[in-house]
Parts: structure tokens; sequence; C-alpha cells
């Protein structure tokens, strides 16, 4: 094997295991941004707001597009045949791995940068659901009324044993903070005691 080849072949480990490493921090990030859950009133994708989806998917796709000469110059002279394929599969990847990791730090960043006053609230539980996912993974959800559009219902995704318990007509109170980012999330979230209400 030629030292150009071997150049080669490292440049493509490392990129391939950076890959790896991106999409690795993109999960890690998930966990962080629980912390900070968005008010559950916006439409979402990826798990965070629309617009915070948009912004994050548009400069994953600006990154790649400035690494996609590489990626085809060094995929290709690394493979046999018809390549392209998986230039474009890589491409892909690593969008999606990018696009994880900016959405989840926009969550964190609107959250840990956020310096306005909580507000209070305390609505009723109108519904309550589990959800399984393909990994089997259950979650189970709560909905209230929206304290700013009452015609509205928000949805939140408990974390705690004490959420858990919480059931369909119980008391909650609610602390939310207005964001860095715009978007409002929520702080605390528990039962309501008496006097709250």
């Amino acid at each position: 094997m030629s030292k150009k080849k071997k150049i080669l072949n490292r440049q493509l480990k490392i990129f391939y295991l950076s890959i790896f490493g991106v999409f690795l921090i993109g999960i890690v990030l998930i966990g962080f941004a629980e912390k900070y859950q968005v008010v559950g009133r916006y439409s979402r994708w990826m798990n965070a707001p629309n617009e915070l989806a948009v912004v994050s998917l548009l400069l994953s796709i600006s990154i790649v597009a400035k690494l996609h000469n590489w990626i085809k110059k060094h995929v290709g002279q690394g493979a046999k045949g018809n390549y392209i394929g998986a230039v474009y599969c890589i491409d892909g990847v690593i969008v999606f791995s990018l696009l994880m990791c900016f959405t989840q730090l926009g969550i964190i960043f609107n959250g840990a940068l956020d310096t306005s006053t909580p507000a209070n609230y305390t609505e009723v539980v109108t519904r309550k659901e589990r959800r399984t996912n393909l990994r089997s993974i259950t979650t189970q959800r709560i909905y209230f009324q929206d304290w700013n559009h009452p015609d509205k219902t928000i949805t939140y995704q408990v974390a705690t044993a004490e959420e858990y318990a919480i059931g369909v007509g119980d008391v909650v109170r609610i602390v939310t903070k207005s964001g860095a980012l715009g978007f409002e999330w929520i702080v605390d979230l528990s039962p309501a005691e008496t006097g709250d209400t």
C-alpha cells in the first residue's frame, strides 16, 4: 500500500470516527435538553420548536455543502465502482447528526441562558397518555389548558415519580420562564398544594 493511500485511509478513519462522535454528542445533548422542556404549544420537529429545527437544518446543510466536495474526493479515491450513493449517504448521516446537535443545543441555550423572571400558573390535567416507541421506551404525557390561549392544550412529558403520579382532574402548579431564544419552557411542574389555586 502506497504512502498516499495510507494517509487517505487514516484521514477517512478519523473522518468516520468524527461523524460517529457528533452523533454520540447529539444523544448526550438530548439528555441535557430534557431539563429545559419547551412548553408544548409549539409545533415540533426533532423534539424542538419548528423555527429552531429549520434554522438547525439550514445550518447543518450549509456545513455539509462545504464538506461535500472533500467527502466526494476522498471517498472516491478509496472506493471502486459507483461511490456517489455512498457519498450522499454520508452527507445524510452528517446532516442528521448535526441537526440533532444543533436543535438540542438550541433548547439548552434557551433555558440555560434565560435570565427572565419565573411565572406561576395552576391548571387542571385534562388528559394523560402513555406512548411506547420503536425502541420499547415508554413515555408518559399529560395535557392541560394553555394559560395564554384557553382554547388550546399544552402537552408535557413527565419525568419524575411525582409527575407520574399526577392523574386526570388533578391540579398542577407550573413554573415557566420566557426563554433566552423566545421559547417559553417549564422550570417546574408539581401537584398543586392547597392555596395554590
